[in-house]
């Protein structure tokens, strides 16, 4: 059985498949509904992990508006977007303003759930998350801290994206396909070259070919058509010249990679040293008292390996 000091959890995703699994974002739901949602949430969230054993589970979420919005103009992402109930009142046709306030009054409600789920720190499930960051950006950070720590880690994603944050102590679970891939399986499968690390060669191929974040092309045919690293290195060495159609994009799209740019990038170093002592340890007794308090009807029995196996050491009692 696997053993991971730390499982970092896409929470943000879990959260959004099981909303549309229950109510299909257009559906009417009752007050009950988030609370549904979170204990949905939760026995994922065990079901992914009852397979490993697991020191400490963090779940990790985004936090909206984010930092590369600013850095990108506005223009990331920008295809993801939900309705306000007051945008909703305003529709003038009867049925499509009918069909928006659902939807509407169903995401206010995810929200609500989502404010519960960064509440599950009494039961061992600490959250991560940070104003103006991605789960992406905080999951990179986080894996490359953890392996200065000397500390092993499993992030657990369907986001293709996840496996370009590992560290050389870090590995990803695909739920969806049930593959476990190491940094180094995935840097041979790429065929990443030893000078580059994952996160800086995504940041070039991203910023060169675009990707499914809204990022664009913005390289010529030349460019296109050359191998990847003699068009990288070209980069690093003489800049966005004959390669690129658009260079001022290519410079704003690589530098949405750029941590440093972020406005509270000298506090971030708080959030991660957190990581070591945030979540409560936990029992059957305080997982029941917790459920009934919050009335959220969880399944206990999936709590027990979890439970069997945490490390109390990564834990702040």
């Amino acid at each position: 059985m696997p053993n991971f000091d730390y499982c970092l959890i896409d929470a943000q995703w879990v959260l959004s498949r099981n909303y549309f699994a229950i109510c299909k974002g257009n559906l009417p739901t009752d007050d009950e509904f988030p609370y549904r949602l979170v204990s949905s949430c939760v026995s994922s969230f065990m079901n992914m992990t009852n397979w490993m054993d697991i020191g400490k589970i963090i779940l990790v979420f985004d936090t909206y508006p984010y930092f590369k919005l600013d850095i990108l103009n506005g223009d990331y992402k920008s295809s993801r977007y939900y309705v306000t109930k007051e945008e909703a009142e305003a529709i003038e046709d009867e049925v499509e303003r009918s069909e928006a306030l659902i939807k509407a009054d169903n995401f206010e409600k995810r929200s609500i759930a989502k404010k519960l789920l960064k509440n599950l720190s009494p039961i061992g499930l600490p959250s991560l998350w940070r104003p103006g960051y991605e789960a992406d950006d905080l999951v990179y950070l986080t894996a490359q801290y953890l392996n200065k720590k000397g500390y092993s880690t499993i992030l657990i994603s369907v986001d293709s994206d996840w496996r370009y944050w590992l560290s050389p102590n870090s590995s990803i679970y695909n739920p969806k396909t049930d593959v476990i891939e190491t940094e180094s399986q995935v840097r041979e499968s790429d065929n990443i070259p030893s000078d580059y690390s994952l996160f800086e060669w995504k940041m070039y191929w991203d910023s060169c070919y675009g990707s499914h974040n809204e990022l664009y092309r913005t390289v010529n045919d030349l460019g296109w058509n050359e191998i990847p690293k003699i068009l990288f290195d070209h980069i690093k060495l003489n800049g966005f010249t004959e390669y690129f159609s658009d260079s001022e994009l290519a410079k704003q799209q690589i530098k949405s990679f750029s941590f440093k740019d972020y406005p509270d990038y000298k506090s971030i170093n708080n959030t991660l040293e957190a990581l070591l002592y945030n979540g409560h340890l936990s029992n059957m007794s305080k997982l029941a008292k917790f459920s009934s308090e919050n009335y959220i009807n969880l399944n206990f029995s999936k709590f027990t390996h979890y439970y069997e196996t945490l490390n109390p050491v990564l834990f702040c009692e």
